[in-house]
Formats: structure tokens, C-alpha cells, sequence
């Protein structure tokens, strides 16, 4: 009897199922006046279609408690030395963070709330909503960098990261600090430097923090930076290694003396030989 209920229940799910994808696969519109009504195709297709170029491309979204944890690794040192400057409050404005594959923002995000949060906090004893949203915009429009090599998604980090502030324009300089380029054609063309002129004559960034693309040899042929170009840029990752080894070794690279990485990598890079490759910088 238990068996026969299971597999009514299945059958009913898979029946609202399928009305559900016969509602959502057409969508209605009433010309108005008297007009009849015509009813045009919308495809399904599109939210797994975005899916798939995503996976294509080895993104992954980054989940809020994953996004605590790696800006926490990364940015809290940093922070606490701020905090004991002799002046906190423009020390901890001075920190630069960048996401050189950020994506739609998320690691951005959860870092400039963590630096806002503790500037608001050295400015007022017990800062107000107002207190906190004019740290906020102070941050977003000074500390967090990061570069999306599809153009859209690129702004819409700067959208995340402006509504964080309150803002209801993009501010040029966010703008200018989330860039839509392709990281790794970036590093190879020696570019950084005209990409984040600022950050990088100061010697480079306080963190770098990132969730880069996972893409194995075989998976990589959408990257447009050549595999030989990467290989002779960082030696130290294997010909055959995932994309996210070069994303960890430009990560490396941008990081001021003193400053640190916090990245979420493969579980091959827990194996000796691969982690004994890596320079201890």
C-alpha cells in the first residue's frame, strides 16, 4: 500500500510538473480595445541555456556562506592591521580588495560590507542605517576592484555592488574599478598595470579574493588566452592544469608585499605533487 501511495504522489508531481512547463512555455498579451488576444512562444529554454554557458564556461555561483568565508580568510588580517593604525579610519579606507574573476559580484559584495561595517563602527560609536550606508559609499567607490569577461555580467556586479551603496546611478568609479575583460588574456598581454593603474602603482592589492572558473585541458578551448601563452607565463602550473591554477597565480601576482589570496580552487591542488609546484611567496 506504501509503495502504491509513493508512486501516485510521483505521478501527481510529474503531472504539475508538466502543467507547470506548459504555463511558463506561453505567455499571453491583450492588445486592449476589443483586440483579441494572441498568445506567443516563449522558449524554456532560456534559463537552462544560460546554465549551460555557464557550465561551459566552468562558472560557478558563489553561495553566500562560501562568500563569508573566503573574504573573511582573506580581507579579517587585513582589517585588524587597520584597525590599529594610527589613524583607523583612513587606513582601513585605503585597503584595495580585487576579484580578478568576479563574476556577478559576490565576493565584492560580502568584502565591502566587511570593511564599511568596520569603518562605520571607527567613526561612530553606534553608527545609524545613514552611518553605515555613507561608509558603504565610500567603500564602493574606493576599495573593491574586479574584472567579468562577459560584458553584462560585469554590470551587473556594478549594479549589486551601487544598490549596496544605495546608489541609484553606477558611480564612474565603479565604473573604472569592475572592468569587463578576460583576466587571464589580461595578465598575459602584461596589462594590469593600464587596467587598475591606481591599485597597481601602489604595489598592488590588500587581498585578492576569487571563485574562478574550473576548467580542466580538455574543457578549456573557450578560453581566449593560448595555452602556450600560459604556460610561459606561470612555469609553475602544469601544461595539462586546470584554469584555476592560472587564476591562482595571477592572484599571486597582484597582491601588494604583505598582502594575501584567499581563492577557491580544485581538490587536485590538495595533492602534493601539484601544491609542491607552487612558490611559497
Amino acid at each position: 500500500r506504501r509503495q502504491g501511495h509513493r508512486a501516485d504522489h510521483r505521478a501527481q508531481r510529474e503531472q504539475s510538473s508538466r502543467e507547470h512547463r506548459r504555463r511558463l512555455s506561453h505567455t499571453s498579451f491583450d492588445g486592449g480595445n476589443g483586440a483579441a488576444s494572441c498568445t506567443v512562444p516563449r522558449p524554456m529554454t532560456d534559463v537552462s541555456a544560460r546554465r549551460d554557458r555557464r557550465k561551459s564556461a566552468g562558472r560557478y555561483d558563489t553561495p553566500a556562506p562560501l562568500a563569508a568565508l573566503v573574504a573573511a580568510l582573506g580581507l579579517d588580517a587585513r582589517l585588524d592591521e587597520a584597525a590599529r593604525d594610527k589613524d583607523p579610519c583612513a587606513a582601513t579606507l585605503a585597503l584595495r580588495v580585487c576579484d580578478p574573476t568576479c563574476g556577478a559580484g559576490n565576493l565584492l559584495v560580502e568584502a565591502a560590507r566587511r570593511i564599511a561595517a568596520q569603518l562605520a563602527r571607527l567613526r561612530h560609536a553606534d553608527p545609524t542605517a545613514e552611518h553605515q550606508r555613507d561608509a558603504m559609499r565610500a567603500v564602493v567607490t574606493r576599495c573593491v576592484y574586479g574584472v567579468e569577461r562577459d560584458a553584462a555580467v560585469a554590470a551587473r556586479c556594478r549594479r549589486a555592488l551601487a544598490d549596496l551603496a544605495g546608489m541609484r546611478a553606477v558611480p564612474a568609479s565603479l565604473r573604472a574599478h569592475v572592468r569587463a575583460d578576460d583576466a587571464l588574456a589580461v595578465a598575459c598581454d602584461g596589462r594590469w598595470a593600464a587596467v587598475f593603474p591606481s591599485a597597481m602603482a601602489a604595489g598592488g592589492f590588500d587581498a585578492v579574493l576569487g571563485n574562478p572558473p574550473f576548467l580542466n585541458a580538455i574543457e578549456r578551448r573557450a578560453v581566449t588566452a593560448s595555452r602556450a601563452r600560459l604556460r610561459a607565463l606561470h612555469p609553475d602550473v602544469g601544461a595539462t592544469a586546470d584554469v584555476a591554477f592560472h587564476a591562482l597565480a595571477i592572484a599571486a601576482s597582484l597582491r601588494r608585499p604583505g598582502g594575501r589570496c584567499s581563492v577557491v580552487m580544485p581538490r587536485a591542488l590538495l595533492r602534493g605533487g601539484v601544491r609542491g609546484r607552487w612558490p611559497r611567496r
